[in-house]
């Protein structure tokens, strides 16, 4: 298979990335080192008070 962009890593940065590169026509491929995918993966620890507070 053929591919545009090779995504490494299935964090919020690289889901959020491949989600955008994809809607825009490019054939995205997004490649994971873990399994499974578990809420640290995903920044559990990021509450909306904190990303409140690091990007106002």
């Amino acid at each position: 298979m053929n591919f545009d962009i090779l995504i490494s890593g299935a964090g919020p940065a690289g889901l959020r990335l491949a989600r955008a590169l994809s809607g825009h026509g490019l054939r995205t491929a997004l490649v994971e080192q873990q399994l499974a995918l578990d809420a640290e993966a995903f920044g559990h620890d990021m509450t909306r008070r904190l990303m409140a507070q690091r990007f106002a």
